[in-house]
């Protein structure tokens, strides 16, 4: 970029010169750029024009997984739990960064009883969350999703990535005091299975 910079600069200095001599015509000016610079120029202007369309592009995706958004949460007020997974899912093809979209499914399937299903949106939705908060409650519920399944290994991990996130929330800090507790529990029941059958 250093060389196209100075090509063009040094480009427009000789122009500027050539119209004070009022001498320039369009021979002249394309001898100065020279022909790569002419067609470093074209490329640059090319590359504007397609960055804007693709901008344009993923303003209208995001407007039309919002506009699904409203469509599951609709569904949901009505108890339409398959719409609303529909739903939820045409957001996510529309715009696979939408963090609300993945941690939304993921507690309509933790509030459905599908503990694994909830599990990989609230990964997914971790994956591409952006703020602190949004981290927070996604692996709050993440460990909550892990407790159902009495994983309490994952619990314990996705309760202290919570808190790393919002270190001041005190139900999360319950929530892994008592995952730890369980997992304490299941590990000596572990030790006393194993101490049995070595009996």
């Amino acid at each position: 970029t250093y060389f196209f910079w100075r090509e063009v600069r040094h480009g427009l200095k000789s122009l500027i010169c050539l119209t004070k001599q009022k001498r320039i015509n369009m021979r002249t000016a394309k001898m100065t750029f020279g022909q790569n610079s002419f067609f470093l120029i074209l490329a640059l202007l090319f590359s504007a024009v397609i960055n804007a369309q693709q901008a344009n592009d993923e303003k209208r995706l995001k407007k039309e997984a919002n506009a699904y958004m409203n469509e599951a949460e609709e569904a949901l007020s009505e108890n339409d739990f398959a719409s609303a997974e529909a739903a939820y899912r045409k957001a996510i093809a529309k715009d696979p960064a939408n963090t609300a979209a993945k941690y939304n499914m993921g507690n309509l399937y933790y509030n459905r009883e599908k503990s694994g299903e909830s599990q990989s949106r609230f990964v997914e939705a971790d994956k591409v969350s952006e703020s602190k908060e949004d981290r927070h409650r996604i692996n709050h519920n993440l460990g909550n999703s892990f407790m159902k399944q009495k994983k309490y290994k994952e619990a314990v991990e996705a309760y202290k990535n919570a808190l790393r996130n919002d270190p001041t929330d005190d139900e999360t800090r319950y929530n892994l005091a008592l995952a730890k507790k369980k997992l304490e529990e299941e590990q000596q029941q572990d030790q006393n299975n194993d101490d049995n059958q070595d009996n």
